[in-house]
């Protein structure tokens, strides 16, 4: 039986996700929300930021790495982000 991450999704689904297009506060809460499986409520109450403006970094993260992946079949491809 193969591991699992805290979604539940066997860990051979993770994949490699664009950090690297992120600010700091939103690679935080990227990986605290998604890599350790806590709630926004709880990202915020740990970084000392209201749940609003996590929510609002959270979505401008996702918003920032969809820019950079190409979706091709079942593999994803990194592609540099070259439309301002």
């Amino acid at each position: 039986m193969s591991e699992h991450n805290t979604r539940g999704l066997p860990s051979e689904h993770i994949v490699c996700l664009p950090l690297h297009v992120l600010t700091k506060r939103q690679r935080m809460i990227i990986v605290m929300h998604y890599a350790q499986g806590w709630t926004l409520t709880e990202v915020a109450d740990a970084i000392g930021v209201s749940k609003q403006a996590v929510s609002r970094s959270h979505r401008d993260a996702i918003r920032n790495m969809a820019r950079t992946i190409t979706v091709t079949g079942e593999h994803s491809t990194l592609t540099r982000n070259r439309t301002p």
